[in-house]
């Protein structure tokens, strides 16, 4: 969550189906574990496409402070605190 919360584009080796992959689905890159040349390739990616890092980067913010900012947490938290009070 602190790598998304820099507002700046991730490159996360795991996979899409993961929760990190998951995570960083939309504000970075995913490449394979192990893959050297795959995090090479999104290093140069991102390098060379500074609008791409710069629209990765404000939806990774954009993210962190939707899902991970205390008080969108806490929101959360009292919404599911009112249903459980409901059932």
């Amino acid at each position: 969550t602190n790598m998304i919360a820099s507002g700046r584009p991730v490159i996360a080796t795991t996979d899409n189906k993961t929760a990190l992959g998951q995570e960083v689905s939309g504000c970075g890159l995913l490449t394979s574990a192990g893959d050297a040349q795959a995090i090479a390739d999104a290093i140069e990616t991102l390098l060379d496409n500074p609008q791409e890092r710069k629209r990765l980067g404000a939806a990774a913010r954009a993210r962190a402070l939707d899902s991970w900012d205390g008080g969108a947490i806490l929101k959360r938290f009292d919404t599911e605190l009112k249903h459980l009070k409901k059932n």
